[in-house]
């Protein structure tokens, strides 16, 4: 029972931490950087992870996009869990750690992907445009690198530009 409540207690410090804007040292002083997410619908955990990372509770977020990526089974998965662990790992000011998964992140092979916007900042992966004049991935994943590599201390984390 007091373990129940303090692993309940904990889940709320954590929540609070991440709607209080709470940013680890790296951005100390600096308004933490704005990411665009992406989800795909399956598998479960690329998904659990976008949410974990994109509420702040990055950990959580690292955690389950390693889960991710050992289980994934296309390139289109592989390329969303190194996103998510590139800029999970670089927001806890794991530099090292983060640049194996940001430079991974031009070497997978694609085809055209679209995203519908599902929330502000949160992107659904689809097939097609729709007509819509939604980002397409490889420009949201680009803008997510500059973004990152404008940060005091990342820059030349890595290219912003990933190859298509």
């Amino acid at each position: 029972m007091l373990i129940r409540a303090m692993y309940k207690v904990t889940g709320y410090l954590l929540v609070a931490a991440a709607l209080s804007g709470f940013t680890p040292a790296l951005y100390a002083g600096e308004p933490a950087p704005r990411f665009d997410w992406l989800i795909v619908g399956e598998p479960v955990h690329l998904d659990t992870s976008t949410r974990y990372l994109r509420s702040g509770l990055t950990r959580a977020g690292i955690r389950h996009a390693e889960k991710a990526l050992r289980r994934a089974d296309t390139d289109l998965h592989r390329l969303i869990a190194n996103h998510n662990l590139c800029l999970g790992l670089a927001r806890e000011g794991e530099i090292g750690a983060a640049r194996p998964y940001c430079s991974a992140l031009s070497r997978f092979s694609v085809p055209p992907l679209f995203l519908q916007p599902v929330k502000p900042g949160l992107y659904r992966v689809v097939a097609e445009s729709g007509g819509r004049s939604d980002p397409d991935l490889r420009s949201v994943i680009s803008g997510n690198l500059a973004v990152l590599n404008s940060i005091r201390g990342l820059s030349h984390l890595v290219k912003s530009d990933p190859a298509p």
